[in-house]
């Protein structure tokens, strides 16, 4: 094999990026030069989403004997090309078998991956404290981990002196309600610095909480000090409180199914009011009028799915974009009046044809995304809308046609079928759609896209029967 190319990597890699997937693979198994393997081998391992078993364990030896043949030295059948200075990203969340994990598979995937930004170990219920901890050690450019559900480890490998996670801006906990427990701590012991860059934390069910500031979980939370995005599931009111007071910087906060004293959801936003961008409430038990006191002039992004917005609320919000609550006539006119430059709209309940296309005229100019649910909406102009979700709106092949008349620049779309529509017309009234990118019909298990990667970066839907939910369960996940 030619060592090397008249052509440049970079160029090479622009080459590669117009190539479809099977096209790089034969040029990884047949390159016509050293350049050209070195490039393509760049690509191929930048991603490693890992969905079997047998992939993990050949990924696993690859980089095993190319370490071994780089280190003696002599002649073999590996190349001696570090394949894991490639790698950015390791996803396991889709693993089939995750019992089989071992430490030393996920070690010898790793620990060389100096250059790793992303780790997804979602559910990866096998991996050992002493294994994330070397992890965290030799890849200091991590910038995103997912822990969720990977109930082996607890917090003791986040209290190592050793870890600094200089880049890491977010850290998923959820799903892992004894990882602040079984963890043995020195009584005094130094505080060890907040992660410089941490912005976003996500924290779910957390089982038990020892003495106040001998707490494993506020020693966390100091090292989390700095987040400015906050998660929070299923946590009671003493475990909220501890976070309020350790996490000062918060200006983006949602809760799921949390629980309230009373009154202390009304303290947190006269104390943070002003700093606030982004509240959403969902499932939470919470007097929706401790909402309406105060002037929320940072506020962009409230979402409280159960219970209607206060009309009082309306005015102090004056910089919302992002609004998704049940909608009544009253609420969408003054949102129309106070909130002009509103992105996305996502409602259910039902509100009138004349006042929803007055709306979509007010909001041409900035409406891109349009979440609804009630009656058809013929008639309606929404040619500045991108993303169209339709809830419980039982839709024929006709109706996607007048849809597709109506929203000419909408990307993704995803409905409901009427029950006497078949695949055969639903492709082709979805071919009429002159922009759209993808399309999911929710009851008929079928996805029809146009740029599949593209679509597949839209998590939040979910491909159930009967219905689609905004929260797709992945928001918990990554």
């Amino acid at each position: 094999m030619p060592s090397s190319s008249y052509l440049p990597l970079e160029l090479i890699r622009l080459v590669l990026s117009f190539l479809p997937h099977h096209d790089i693979l034969h040029l990884l198994l047949h390159p016509p030069n050293h350049d050209w393997l070195y490039a393509t081998a760049s690509v191929v391992y930048r991603r490693l989403v890992l969905t079997q078993i047998h992939q993990v364990k050949s990924c696993a030896h690859l980089l095993e004997q190319t370490h071994k043949r780089r280190r003696l030295g002599d002649d073999g059948f590996y190349s001696t090309i570090n394949y894991a200075l490639f790698i950015r990203r390791i996803d396991l969340s889709a693993l089939a078998d995750k019992s089989d994990l071992t430490d030393g598979l996920l070690l010898s995937l790793a620990l060389d991956a100096v250059h790793l930004t992303h780790l997804n170990l979602y559910n990866c219920f096998t991996v050992t404290n002493p294994v994330l901890t070397k992890i965290l050690i030799h890849c200091p450019h991590l910038e995103k981990l997912s822990l969720a559900g990977a109930t082996s480890l607890n917090v003791s490998c986040f209290l190592d002196h050793r870890i600094d996670c200089l880049r890491l801006h977010t850290l998923n906990l959820n799903m892992s309600p004894h990882f602040f427990t079984n963890t043995r701590r020195r009584r005094r012991r130094r505080r060890l610095p907040p992660f410089p860059k941490l912005q976003e934390l996500k924290l779910d069910m957390i089982a038990l909480i020892i003495n106040d500031y001998g707490s494993s979980l506020v020693a966390m939370l100091d090292r989390c000090a700095n987040v400015i995005r906050l998660s929070l599931t299923s946590l009671y009111a003493t475990q909220l409180q501890r976070c309020f007071d350790h996490c000062p910087n918060v200006n983006a906060i949602t809760f799921r199914r949390c629980h309230f004293d009373e009154g202390m959801l009304a303290s947190f936003l006269s104390q943070r009011r002003r700093q606030l961008e982004r509240l959403e409430l969902r499932g939470c038990r919470v007097d929706i009028q401790e909402l309406a006191v105060g002037d929320y002039r940072r506020l962009q992004w409230f979402g409280c799915r159960e219970k209607v917005v206060p009309g009082d609320l309306i005015p102090a919000v004056s910089s919302l974009t992002r609004i998704e609550c049940p909608m009544t006539d009253d609420v969408l006119e003054r949102l129309m009046t106070h909130c002009p430059s509103l992105t996305h709209l996502s409602y259910t309940g039902k509100v009138a044809h004349e006042i929803l296309a007055r709306a979509l005229l007010v909001w041409q100019k900035t409406l891109v995304w349009l979440e609804m649910e009630g009656d058809w909406i013929n008639g309606c102009l929404g040619n500045h809308i991108q993303v169209l979700l339709l809830h419980r709106m039982k839709v024929t092949a006709d109706g996607l046609i007048q849809l597709a008349r109506c929203f000419t620049k909408t990307r993704y779309l995803a409905f409901e079928a009427a029950d006497d529509v078949t695949s055969q017309t639903l492709e082709h009234a979805l071919d009429i759609w002159p922009c759209l990118e993808g399309a999911l019909c929710v009851n008929q298990e079928a996805l029809m896209v146009a740029n599949k990667e593209t679509w597949l970066d839209w998590k939040w839907l979910d491909t159930r029967k009967t219905r689609f939910t905004r929260w797709k369960d992945k928001d918990l996940i990554e």
